[in-house]
């Protein structure tokens, strides 16, 4: 593979088949381009992906996990940390918001409401682990964010029922 075939894969791969470009293009300039929202929905649009098997779909959540760890950190290097088209980390960490939860539409809007308030805001544990190196990085703070979002889903649900 060519070293810019190569270079695009990875960046396809990271920005979500580069629609994270899209509002990172349209709103430039900026801090906060929408890029984690389009990666989340991203997540959401590829839900089907994870069985519902919870051994099978922990399985591929460790392996999307090694992908996005290797991917983040390559993309780090073609376009600098903590560029925000870099998204594949939102896929990641909204999958974890979802793992071993059930499918209805109420889980999927709590999970995915939930993990962006706390990927945005990101609570000092979280924000600590964005410091990590590399893809670790890029990826942690978004995990323990989908880790958090999960068990509030899983104590929302214990409470109300859903």
């Amino acid at each position: 593979m060519t070293d810019t075939l190569q270079k695009y894969a990875i960046l396809g791969l990271a920005s979500g088949c580069f629609l994270s470009y899209v509002p990172a293009w349209l709103l430039r300039r900026r801090r906060y381009t929408g890029a984690g929202l389009v990666g989340s929905l991203w997540g959401v649009a590829l839900l089907s992906w994870l069985p519902l098997d919870p051994a099978r779909a922990a399985a591929v959540w460790v392996g999307l996990l090694a992908i996005g760890v290797v991917a983040g950190d390559l993309a780090e290097e073609f376009l600098g940390k903590d560029d925000p088209r870099i998204v594949i980390d939102e896929w990641i960490g909204l999958w974890a918001a979802l793992l071993f939860q059930p499918r209805t539409p109420a889980v999927i809007v709590s999970a995915f409401v939930l993990f962006r308030i706390l990927d945005v805001y990101k609570p000092g544990w979280i924000r600590r682990a964005a410091g990590l190196p590399g893809g670790w990085g890029v990826v942690m703070d978004d995990v323990l964010a989908g880790v958090a979002a999960n068990g509030l889903v899983y104590l929302g649900r214990v409470i109300i029922s859903i």
